[in-house]
């Protein structure tokens, strides 16, 4: 995708409006007649992947389903964050992108024709490679190649309330479990083949005389034909022994506990993740029993009256099976206080003629790729005076703003402990070079703009979108000039402007009918 459609569908997912929509397939098996009877899962999902909506139908004798959904979605782009999965009996299941029927092309109907069913084998063991009979083996999440829209798809997730029960089994006395074949619904590219192999992620779990064992892997659904000199993967999920990871929560300053703090794990692990917080009690403990095993495991301490927190509570131990816990769990939360100041152009000494953006960063956090904590910041927008104003922790903080045609440096601002909070904080501002206009009108739903060199033809590249508030920066260097046209919904609404930029005319404003 372009650029410039990007910013389109952005622009349409947040013009977004409330309605029905009808979906509908024709489902057919892997030999081209009607899957009558196929079972098909409709779901729409969030921005953060939990459930919003699930409808099951049943294909009627021409295979065809009618799903309607009363969903957020584009008028312009038909755009819906969700997938189908279609379950019939002696064929793969699979999993298709949610969305309306007039996304299809004109005069073709959507056919999703289906690939034949088959396993995908593996097995589950102890470190010690001890076969482990009647674990619970369960596919949580289908990706990364099968992002659909803008999801991962979660398949199934106690916390996103997502149970899919095709998509699990059990190991056998000799550890042995097969998992029902996946595939991708994509018309356009079918092959006999299966197409795209599917990484998925995949954990397993039993409960044992001795305790529970539990532990995830990723695996791959890969639907082809096995071809000469092919390798066969080995399906390997090792479980362990579960942890039990204690702490206390405590006040920075005070050193006293912090009673109802909520401390959630986080760790590469989806059962880590999908796990509820706990809450500390009056002594600012904490205790989370049969966590499964992993060497990065965090945890996150957050409470409304305090900065949030986090620590390591288990380190990986050269020549160790299993990871050493971290014998200090100990998080302290910092007070928060209130940081004020007011912004002015460095041009005209007054305030910025389009609202900035403030960003105080206290924590940066912990990233290395697989996983992410931390990274905790306080995000606030200047008032028609230049004024702002935050809450943030004490202690060092990463300052500087943003917005239309400005910029600052990064600076440190140290944030004691003053009851009053801190006052008159200032953030030097400098000017992007380019053109800052804004849109005057009613209504600014479906507006873009367009911008070229005077008299050329094409039109430029990387045109940014209208923000909320009708600002449109476009970056040039002085003296130059383009001309400009608004459009909405992909249709002019006014000519082509010639424009220049020039600090003597900041901003320019542009009427839209």
């Amino acid at each position: 995708m372009s650029r410039f459609p990007a910013l389109l569908v952005a622009l349409a997912l947040v013009m977004g409006l409330a309605q029905a929509l009808t979906i509908t397939r024709v489902i057919q098996k892997p030999d081209g007649t009607p899957a009558a009877g196929a079972t098909v899962i409709a779901r729409a999902l969030t921005a953060d992947g939990a459930l919003k909506e699930e409808r099951r139908v049943t294909a009627d004798a021409r295979g065809v389903i009618a799903v309607e959904m009363a969903e957020e979605t584009s008028p312009l782009f038909g755009f819906r964050a969700g997938y189908l999965l279609i379950i019939v009996p002696g064929c793969a299941v699979t999993l298709a992108e949610l969305s309306p029927t007039e996304s299809a092309r004109p005069g073709r109907p959507d056919i999703l024709r289906l690939f034949p069913a088959y396993r995908l084998r593996g097995t589950v063991r102890t470190a010690a490679g001890t076969p482990v009979a009647g674990a619970a083996v369960t596919v949580h999440m289908l990706g990364p190649n099968a992002s659909l829209g803008f999801q991962t798809c979660l398949v199934n997730d106690p916390s996103a309330r997502l149970t899919t029960p095709a998509l699990t089994a059990v190991s056998g006395p000799d550890g042995v479990f097969l998992l029902p074949g996946l595939v991708i619904a994509r018309p356009e590219i079918y092959r006999r083949d299966g197409g795209e192999a599917i990484p998925i992620s995949v954990s397993a779990r039993v409960a044992g005389a001795e305790g529970a064992l539990a532990g995830e892997s990723s695996l791959t659904f890969n639907p082809g034909p096995l071809r000469p000199g092919d390798r066969v993967r080995d399906n390997r999920i090792i479980v362990q022994p579960t942890l039990v990871l204690r702490g206390k929560v405590l006040h920075a300053v005070t050193g006293l506990p912090v009673a109802g703090a909520s401390v959630r794990l986080s760790a590469p692990l989806d059962l880590i993740e999908s796990r509820p917080p706990e809450v500390t009690k009056e002594d600012g403990a904490f205790e989370c029993l049969d966590v499964p095993a992993d060497a990065r495991i965090f945890a996150v301490a957050t409470h409304p009256q305090l900065a949030s927190a986090w620590l390591r509570l288990t380190e990986s131990a050269e020549g160790e099976e299993r990871p050493r816990l971290n014998e200090q769990t100990t998080l302290l939360l910092r007070p928060l206080v209130k940081v004020s100041g007011v912004l002015l152009d460095p041009v005209t000494r007054r305030p910025p003629a389009a609202p900035v953006t403030v960003i105080a960063t206290y924590d940066e956090g912990y990233h290395d790729g697989a996983i992410s904590v931390g990274r905790a910041s306080a995000v606030v927008r200047t008032g028609a005076d230049g004024a702002f104003s935050f809450t943030t922790a004490i202690g060092g903080n990463t300052l500087y703003a943003t917005g239309p045609g400005y910029r600052s440096a990064a600076g440190l601002l140290a944030v004691g402990v003053p009851q009053s909070g801190l006052e008159g904080v200032s953030i030097p501002l400098a000017r992007e070079r380019g053109l800052l206009c804004r849109l005057v009108t009613d209504t600014l739903t479906g507006l873009t703009v367009q911008a070229r060199l005077p008299g050329a033809d094409r039109n430029l590249g990387g045109v940014p979108s209208v923000k909320a508030d009708g600002w449109w920066f476009y970056p040039l260097e002085e003296g130059m000039t383009v001309e400009a046209r608004v459009l909405r919904y992909g249709m002019p609404v006014t000519p082509w402007t010639t424009l220049a930029v020039d600090d003597a005319d900041w901003p320019v404003s542009i009427e839209v009918p």
